[in-house]
């Protein structure tokens, strides 16, 4: 087994990542995780990667949650066949925001068919994944921390993309996410 990625670093990386994505698309959970600016260095890098993965590939990502058709009693299997799909080729920076971004999707998609009480599930299912099935892999790419020290402005103002070594170029995106479409099946 994995050793945790600093466990209570992830925990509050996936509840502010998520809460902030919440709040994006007007969904207000109560106060907490992803309200107003991020302090933390990794949060404000994980939200603004998020936010450009989002616009770079609106197309090839939009209504991933929906097209799941998750219910209560599939929403686990679901959430674990599309996460195993994505890292199918082997885990990089890239791959780990679209991870993010999915799991904050799942969470949307879940308050947004009335069923609020998975997106505490779907987090801890995150939090899970990345110190079972990612944490070997964070920690000898350098740690969460070390994914900071990249960190440059970008022309909009929000922290680039190159705060996590490794590309989203549309190739890295081809190889698992097409396979996707065999999870929702």
């Amino acid at each position: 087994m994995a050793t945790p990625a600093s466990a209570p670093d992830t925990r509050a990386l996936v509840a502010d990542f998520v809460g902030y994505k919440l709040r994006q698309k007007g969904y207000v959970c109560g106060a907490g995780p992803g309200e107003g600016p991020a302090a933390d260095p990794l949060h404000q890098a994980m939200r603004a990667a998020g936010d450009e993965f989002e616009t770079r590939f609106r197309r090839t990502f939009s209504d991933l949650a929906a097209q799941l058709h998750v219910t209560p009693g599939s929403a686990q299997q679901r959430f674990t066949q599309v996460s195993d799909e994505l890292f199918q080729g082997g885990p990089n920076w890239g791959r780990l925001v679209a991870f993010f971004v999915f799991g904050a999707a799942l969470c949307a998609e879940s308050v947004n068919k009335e069923m609020e009480p998975l997106v505490g599930q779907v987090q801890e299912w995150m939090v899970a994944y990345l110190e079972t099935q990612l944490a070997d892999w964070i920690h000898s790419s350098g740690g969460w921390v070390w994914s900071t020290l990249f960190t440059l402005p970008s022309t909009t103002g929000h922290i680039s993309l190159l705060a996590f070594p490794g590309t989203f170029s549309q190739e890295e995106l081809q190889g698992p996410w097409p396979g996707y479409q065999n999870a929702l099946l």
